[in-house]
């Protein structure tokens, strides 16, 4: 049997409020909002006219520079995320995707994606079809932010420290620092400006892709990014 209490949305939102940023509260929200992008990426991967590509390992799918089209979603192997120095980003495997920054921002491509496997298989996703959906609910365009912009922060991050971005602890710790400049404690929207000035050098200082990035990383939502959810965003388990 199954012994289960049932709450009201009214008590149980009362009770988030009362535990602030404590880290149960900002777990349940970041687990929240996993949930919604694994929703997102799963009704992405049931679109139609997505277009099977395959690659061997060393293979290019896209490089920085370029005019962003499409996008795609890995289904086998692993792609080695690369920023506009070289390093690397991240590495992405089943279920992740990767272009969709170029139409989401309208920008050129600021990645290299390299098949990092032996064989790549994915689906590559037309930039018309993609933004159909992305348009489609708050939700859906509120997950794909979170997955785009999250990964800004890394690339700007590698940039200013010249290497690979790291999720260990003492590193997310050390990269924390750097852009808290007026060490509050706390990274706010001037802050989240001056960091990512390296990769988006041409962007006026209101435009709203800055604080679309903050509330991609501000879990708790008080226009802020305090340590315990940039690691809770970062940090590999």
């Amino acid at each position: 049997p199954v012994h289960a209490i049932r709450i009201s949305k009214e008590y149980f939102l009362k009770y988030m409020q009362s535990v602030g940023g404590s880290d149960i509260n900002l777990t349940l929200r970041e687990q929240d909002r996993a949930r919604d992008r694994d929703r997102a990426l799963k009704i992405l991967r049931l679109q139609k006219d997505l277009f099977q590509r395959d690659f061997a390992k060393g293979d290019v799918l896209f490089s920085c520079g370029e005019d962003g089209k499409s996008l795609f979603i890995v289904e086998k192997g692993e792609i080695e995320i690369k920023g506009e120095t070289g390093k690397r980003i991240q590495s992405i495997g089943a279920g992740s995707i990767c272009g969709e920054h170029s139409l989401i921002t309208g920008q050129p491509r600021d990645i290299t994606a390299v098949c990092a496997t032996g064989k790549c298989k994915l689906l590559e996703m037309a930039g018309k079809d993609f933004l159909t959906l992305y348009n489609s609910t708050p939700n859906m365009k509120q997950s794909f932010r979170e997955i785009c912009f999250r990964r800004d922060v890394q690339k700007a991050i590698a940039k200013k420290f010249g290497k690979e971005f790291s999720s260990s602890v003492d590193d997310l710790r050390k990269a924390f620092d750097a852009v808290d400049l007026d060490k509050s404690g706390a990274i706010d929207l001037d802050e989240v400006k001056a960091l990512l000035r390296s990769i988006y050098p041409s962007l006026s200082d209101d435009d709203e892709l800055f604080s679309q990035v903050l509330q991609a990383l501000d879990i708790d939502g008080d226009k802020t990014i305090k340590w315990e959810e940039f690691k809770k965003v970062f940090l590999e388990e």
